[in-house]
Formats: structure tokens, C-alpha cells, sequence
């Protein structure tokens, strides 16, 4: 039996998914998947060209004398001289042969941008050739016919709760899976407390994920030493850290937590490098259910020289690999310096790239006047809410030496 890669790479089977753009209907239901640069020799890119831009045009595909007409004097019977059986044949691999062909070129890009000392290029290349024909059998839902799968999905699907009763009444839970969610604070403003709370609150009693933590700016035992001091409500310092304190941390975890907690500083400050992370936990046997990057100013990415749109591609980034990994994704923002005098903090204080705010489903800033820090307390605004109504303030109650910010009930 001939090996597949072996047919895929010979003439005569680039000839057939030729044949099987032309006369089956592989086009509508797969889109401009196969490109020119997929095949070989100049005159089937010259086809294909020819092919995908009379379809882009017409939403059709040309006949045989229209085709010939396109191309002038290159011949195209060879094209319709295929059995039904080959055609047939040639339209189930076409699918594989453009993954296969995207991977070939990914391949040859990459090795000339590590020639020239680019690391991130490769690993984008790889990632859109693996992405080929991922979602090309998905055709969407229809408001009548899939009302029932549809409507389980927004009202009873998995909701991930922040751990404040308030927000996630807002939120109707809590974020969904593939949501992007920000904390925006001024600098040293409790951005990181912010996130080990929702952290926290993700892997509590309510939420019961496991949450992966990921530290670019903090040790990760500084953070971890922040989610015990969270959960216990104990100090934890160097002159207490004995064995009755390691006991009493666990037992306090096994009443509090349903969901793991994983923290990792990361070095490589790039979203490449989480996804690798993610998958190699996967392989150890811890499933990624919830995310926290602390935070996604500090990640970097090399497809732009002006830092606004390359903050704006890395929000754009984390959000898509939220979706891939169908889970949340929490992170944070720093307003800009105008907000240390502000009451209250919008989403015009979004420091350096205003367009990273406009790809977050959910924004919470946290506010904190002058007096405020002085007693201890503090406000939760909904600067953003893409599915639901923003602008609504919940007062807390802000304790930074035991990492916590609880809300203040009316009765309390």
C-alpha cells in the first residue's frame, strides 16, 4: 500500500483536488482553506489563483469554458478527466493536504526567522498551520432549530465565580469559559490581592476549579505564601512558619478548597510560553479549569514595535487562548497615573493601550480614595461589562496584610 504522503505529494493527486474544487461543492463548505502556495508547480497556483478569485468574486465556481477563458492557453481537461472515485477520494483528503501543506510552508518560514534570530515567529507560524480547517465544520446554531442547545449553554452552562456575591450576581455566576476578565487598579494598588481573591474564590467551595496562577513579576512562594494568608486569615512570617503551621494550612485547605491551586513564575514573559505550560501540566495530571496571569502588562510578544499594539495583540492573544482551552481567563491592567486622584476608576484610565480594554468581556476597578485607604475600605466598580450593564460600585472592606477584600453588606 502506497503511503498517503507519498500520493499527497504526487502530481496526478494535486491534479485530483484540483478537480475536486471544480466540480464538488469542497469550496462552500470549507472556505479558502487551500491556497496556491499549497501546490507545486506555477500552472496549479496559476489554477487555484484563478479559482479563488472567480469564486471570491461570483460565490461560484467556473465552468470548464469559463476557466479556460481565465487562463488562456494553459490547458485544463487534464481537470476533468477524473473518475467520480477519484474526485470523491480527493475531496476527503483535501482537508489533510492543506494541513499537511500549511505545516510544510510554517516549517521553511521558520527556520529563515531563526536565521535571523526571531523566536517568536515560529511558534505564531506553527500555531495558525495547526489551526488550519480547525473550525471549518463548525457552521454555527440557529436561533429556532438549536434553542434548546443554545439556551442550556448561556443559562446552564459552567459559570466561574469571583468569590463576591455581588459581582457574580451581576455576572450571573461568575465569567463563562473562554471570557477574558480584568482588574485595573493604579500601580501598587492591589491589583495582585485582587487576583488571588478570584483566585481564590474560583477554587473555593463554590467555585471548585483548578486554577493555574501565573506570576511574571512576584515569586511564585510570595504569592503562594498571599493564598494561605488568603485562606487561613493566619500571618504567615518567617519567626511562625513550623509544623503546627503547616498542618493547620492544610487542614484549612481541605475544608475551603474543591479545586487545586498552582502558581508558576514564568521567566519567558510570553503567551507562547502559558500554553506550553498549560499543556505540560495536562500531562502531569493537572487539567487547567481556570486562569490568572499577574499580570498581562508584563508579557511581551515581538510581532509589534509600538508597545500599545502589542498590548492590545497580547490581550487579544490571551482572550483566544481562553476560548482554544475553553476556560476564563482572569488578569490585570494598570490605570494610568490620573487615577490616584480619581473616586472612581473608568475605562478611560486604562494606562498605554486603550484597545486591550476593548477586547476584556468584564472589567472591575478597584477604587480607593485617600480616606478610604485609611479606614480600611474600598469600592469594586464594573467599569465593563460586554453582556450586561456597567457602572454599577460594591463597597468592600480592604485588609492587604491578611489578602482580603470582602464586601460590605448593608446588615453587617
Amino acid at each position: 500500500m502506497i503511503a498517503p504522503e507519498v500520493i499527497q505529494a504526487s502530481e496526478e493527486f494535486r491534479s485530483s483536488i484540483i478537480s475536486a474544487l471544480l466540480q464538488t461543492d469542497w469550496l462552500q463548505r470549507y472556505g479558502q482553506i487551500l491556497q496556491p502556495e499549497h501546490f507545486q508547480t506555477k500552472d496549479e497556483q496559476t489554477v487555484v489563483r484563478a479559482i479563488l478569485e472567480y469564486y471570491d468574486q461570483y460565490h461560484a465556481i467556473p465552468s470548464e469554458l469559463e476557466l479556460q477563458h481565465l487562463l488562456g492557453d494553459q490547458k485544463v481537461e487534464r481537470y476533468y478527466n477524473f473518475t467520480d472515485q477519484q474526485i470523491i477520494f480527493a475531496a476527503d483528503q483535501a482537508l489533510d493536504f492543506a494541513k499537511q501543506e500549511a505545516m510544510r510552508i510554517a516549517i521553511l518560514r521558520s527556520a529563515e526567522a531563526l536565521q535571523k534570530g526571531d523566536m517568536e515567529l515560529p511558534m505564531t507560524l506553527v500555531r495558525e498551520a495547526l489551526a488550519v480547517g480547525a473550525d471549518s465544520l463548525e457552521l454555527g446554531q440557529d436561533l429556532v432549530e438549536d434553542v434548546t442547545d443554545w439556551l442550556y449553554e448561556e443559562y446552564r452552562g459552567r459559570r466561574y465565580p469571583t468569590g463576591w456575591q455581588s459581582i457574580d450576581n451581576i455576572l450571573d455566576g461568575g465569567l463563562s469559559a473562554g471570557e477574558y476578565g480584568l482588574i485595573m487598579a493604579p500601580p501598587n494598588s492591589g491589583k495582585t490581592s485582587a487576583l488571588i481573591n478570584i483566585g481564590y474564590g474560583l477554587a473555593g467551595l463554590v467555585g471548585g476549579c483548578n486554577v493555574l496562577h501565573i506570576t511574571l513579576e512576584m515569586a511564585q512562594s510570595k504569592i503562594l505564601k498571599r493564598y494561605a494568608t488568603r485562606m487561613t486569615g493566619l500571618q504567615i512570617r518567617r519567626d511562625n512558619q513550623d509544623a503546627e503551621m503547616v498542618e493547620q494550612i492544610r487542614a484549612t485547605a481541605m475544608k475551603r478548597l474543591r479545586g487545586k491551586l498552582r502558581v508558576i513564575y514564568l521567566q519567558d514573559k510570553r503567551v507562547q510560553t502559558i500554553r506550553t505550560v498549560i499543556d505540560n501540566l495536562k500531562i502531569e495530571g493537572f487539567n487547567t479549569e481556570a486562569l490568572i496571569v499577574d499580570y498581562a502588562d508584563l508579557l511581551h510578544t515581538k510581532r509589534r514595535s509600538d508597545r500599545r499594539f502589542e498590548l492590545e495583540d497580547i490581550s487579544r492573544d490571551l482572550r483566544d487562548m481562553g476560548n482554544e482551552y475553553q476556560i476564563p481567563v482572569w488578569s490585570a491592567t494598570q490605570a494610568g497615573r490620573q487615577a490616584f486622584t480619581k473616586e472612581t476608576i473608568t475605562m478611560a484610565d486604562v494606562a498605554e493601550a486603550i484597545g486591550k480594554a476593548a477586547i476584556a468581556d468584564v472589567i472591575i476597578s478597584l477604587c480607593q480614595t485617600k480616606d478610604e485607604k485609611t479606614a480600611g475600605t474600598g469600592r469594586l466598580f464594573l467599569a465593563k461589562m460586554r453582556d450586561g450593564e456597567a457602572g454599577k460600585e460594591i463597597p468592600v472592606a480592604i485588609n492587604f496584610a491578611k489578602q482580603t477584600i470582602l464586601e460590605l453588606k448593608d446588615d453587617l
